[in-house]
């Protein structure tokens, strides 16, 4: 779905937004806003080049 909406807009946004899931996000550390992303999410994000922002 997301893939899609980057080719329509012939385009990807820089920073996307995202939840704090645990799907997305293997750990955030409160104190220094620190976020790590799972591999996949940030395999996509390699791919697709933006930077993830939780």
């Amino acid at each position: 779905m997301v893939c899609r909406a980057f080719r329509h807009f012939n385009g990807v946004p820089e920073p996307v937004l995202l939840d704090n899931a645990r799907a997305l996000v293997d750990h955030h550390n409160e104190t220094n806003r620190e976020v790590v992303f799972n591999e996949r999410l940030s395999a996509f994000a390699r791919y697709w080049v933006f930077r993830p922002v939780a």
